[in-house]
């Protein structure tokens, strides 16, 4: 991964999930809180601090318009409501040239991999995935048996779940 960088972008291109819905308008809490001031809170916070270490951080894959929240998700959620340019650290993603990848259907379960130098990884959330490598003009490569295959999908979302919740 590169350096970070602080930008400006704008959270309707940033992929994310939420962590948990807080609703403080019914326990106390932030219920007095205006939405422009913690968005001016939150920008502050990554305007004053001078590492990329704070939150919160996105990826940016190489060649789209598109971030990918590492950390802040509540507050991508509450910058997208407010249709308003959030400050956050971004580094440029570093991966493999989408031309020595290869994306592969695996029956009889039409589960979707993705192949680089024979190796197979099963995609585990393919909604988000699908899009993002055939805008980078993955090749699709022909169909093969694996009667593993949903064990195997299985697993990467476990994996991938378990590792987003530890963050």
């Amino acid at each position: 991964m590169g350096e970070y960088e602080k930008r400006f972008i704008h959270p309707q291109l940033v992929v994310s999930g939420s962590y948990r819905n807080y609703n403080h308008g019914l326990f106390g809490g932030y219920a007095d809180n205006r939405p422009d001031e913690v968005m001016d809170w939150s920008d502050m916070v990554v305007e004053q601090c001078k590492t990329g270490i704070c939150d919160p951080q996105y990826l940016c894959p190489g060649g789209l318009p598109l971030y990918v929240a590492l950390e802040g998700k509540n507050r991508v959620d509450l910058f997208k409501r407010h249709r308003s340019a959030m400050l956050g650290w971004v580094a440029p993603s570093v991966s493999v040239p989408a031309e020595s990848l290869k994306l592969i259907r695996l029956k009889p379960f039409n589960v979707w991999a993705i192949c680089h130098d024979d190796r197979i990884c099963v995609l585990p959330f393919t909604d988000p995935a699908l899009p993002i490598y055939k805008a980078l003009n993955v090749a699709i490569a022909k169909p093969k048996w694996d009667f593993f295959a949903l064990i195997k999908l299985r697993n990467a979302r476990i994996s991938a779940v378990s590792f987003q919740m530890s963050s």
